[in-house]
């Protein structure tokens, strides 16, 4: 969500707005950089646990007050359980507020949660989805909301080679060491697949106190293939990996929108993913560009990776076709998408600015 957040708000400055982010949570930081005609404001002192209820009053007068310094055209709130801080703090201000939800579609977030949404998202002068199936579920909640689907914006992997030429044998999944991904299915996969020469690598760190790696390098031991698989942690800068990967193999049972599917198909790479709720069906062309699996079909889904395994010129051709697809998820294209809607949601006049 981060790093959509960074693209956007570059993509739009570039197009010459004034843009200003407004952070606000527990530990506010930016991981992403940012260009120097977008304005960071950041809140003072640290949230702490302690007295949370007036903690989280004092996040939305500042928040309140900072978007009223800024006095924007529009303001664009991301996340599901921050969209409903976002509408409540600007109750009444005027200023034209559009959501989007960034989790699995159908995802219930707990009584109080749901209650907020059901009476604050009708005041958001729209609701941007990531995906088809995303809007029809959205449709049926909000019928009288205008809603529109918008990928997320998919970095540019620079100097890839589409063809096979100076890939290595590697099959790479770059995601959080959460349950949800399930680490483990695809070590059991890679364990049964006829590929003595390839290696599995794993891009990401132990996230949402899970503590899971410690684990999955027990079971990789336990399946005598920890010579073949390497856990790279936490990493920045990804490129590299999708550069030099043959397949993109994707476990995750949860999407919103999988950036990560977005940016291995970018980068020319085959992808074989199950066919969770939302997410990769909207990237994945079942056999032309990766393959789509039912959710925890794990034979076929080896099937599927010794097919791309065993075939050369099969990931050459898909990830060809792969990289060819992506020209719609182009940072500046998405960012155009997100202006065009807003602007055309615009209903309410501006608020004069509130003097510091």
């Amino acid at each position: 969500m981060e790093r959509v957040i960074a693209e956007l708000a570059t993509q739009i400055n570039q197009e010459g707005r004034e843009v200003c982010i407004v952070l606000y949570g527990r530990q506010p930081g930016m991981y992403y950089a940012l260009p120097e005609g977008v304005t960071v404001r950041f809140p003072s002192g640290k949230f702490g646990e302690h007295l949370r209820w007036a903690r989280t009053l004092g996040r939305m007068l500042y928040f309140r007050r900072e978007v009223k310094k800024a006095c924007p055209g529009m303001v664009l709130s991301f996340g599901e359980y921050w969209n409903s801080f976002v509408l409540l703090s600007l109750a009444g201000t005027g200023y034209p507020v559009f959501i989007s939800d960034r989790c699995a579609p159908s995802k219930r977030l707990g009584g109080f949660q749901e209650v907020l949404r059901k009476v604050l998202y009708p005041a958001a002068s729209g609701i941007i989805v990531q995906t088809h199936v995303a809007e029809e579920i959205y449709r049926r909640r909000f019928p009288r909301q205008r809603i529109a689907v918008i990928g997320n914006p998919v970095r540019i992997i620079s100097g890839r080679d589409i063809g096979t030429k100076g890939r290595e044998k590697v099959i790479l999944m770059v995601a959080r060491m959460i349950t949800s991904k399930h680490h483990d299915r695809l070590l059991q996969i890679f364990s049964r697949l006829e590929a003595p020469e390839w290696k599995l690598l794993l891009v990401g760190g132990d996230a949402l106190r899970q503590h899971l790696l410690d684990r999955l390098r027990r079971l990789a031991r336990e399946l005598q293939i920890s010579d073949r698989v390497e856990f790279a942690g936490e990493c920045r800068e990804v490129e590299p990996y999708y550069r030099s990967a043959s397949i993109f193999a994707f476990t995750s049972s949860s999407e919103g929108f999988p950036n990560v599917i977005a940016e291995a198909l970018a980068a020319g790479l085959p992808v074989v993913s199950y066919n969770c709720e939302a997410g990769p069906a909207e990237l994945i062309r079942d056999g032309e560009n990766g393959f789509l699996v039912p959710l925890f079909d794990d034979t076929l889904f080896r099937e599927r990776l010794q097919q791309l395994v065993d075939d050369k010129a099969l990931r050459q051709r898909m990830g060809k076709a792969a990289a060819e697809g992506m020209a719609p998820f182009e940072p500046s294209a998405v960012a155009r998408r997100y202006l065009a809607f807003m602007e055309q949601g615009i209903r309410l006049p501006v608020p004069k600015p509130t003097p510091a």
